[in-house]
């Protein structure tokens, strides 16, 4: 018998500033989503930066090496982490190249332009169908474009 692949649901949203981060995962606290909900996707420098603003234990980054990027790309640990260093490992030489395994090529490219001029691209695993709307109005409400849902094959 064969496994059959694993689908993970993500909301993702795009953040300018570290204080719209914080308030969207206070807001999806506040709505009952766990810490290991969260995914985090940011220049490595930048993650830094934010983490302790956004109560984000800088412990649980993972530096992603793409040979492609100019600047290093940080993703916190978790689900998506596993995914995305899993492409790097085999070669993949940008961001954009390792999320086009899943997503349509203009939504891998805005995702990694966002990350290359400095946002903060928060990616919220959806484990039931009631969190969809929870963590849309909690991305909404902060985010400095548009609120996304991706399906990554694990």
């Amino acid at each position: 018998m064969t496994e059959r692949p694993t689908t993970l649901r993500f909301a993702v949203a795009t953040f300018d500033t570290a204080s719209g981060l914080r308030d969207a995962l206070q807001a999806l606290r506040r709505e009952g989503l766990g810490d290991d909900a969260f995914n985090c996707l940011a220049l490595d420098d930048v993650f830094a930066a934010a983490a302790s603003l956004a109560s984000l234990p800088a412990e649980a980054r993972r530096m992603l090496r793409f040979p492609g990027n100019r600047r290093p790309i940080s993703c916190t640990a978790g689900a998506l982490a596993a995914c995305l260093a899993e492409r790097a490992d085999t070669g993949v030489s940008t961001l954009k190249a390792a999320l086009g395994l899943w997503l349509i090529p203009r939504h891998a490219e805005q995702i990694q332009n966002a990350v290359e001029q400095g946002s903060i691209v928060l990616w919220v695993r959806l484990l039931e169908s009631d969190d969809e709307p929870l963590a849309y109005r909690a991305l909404l409400a902060g985010s400095s474009q548009s609120v996304g849902v991706h399906d990554l094959v694990a």
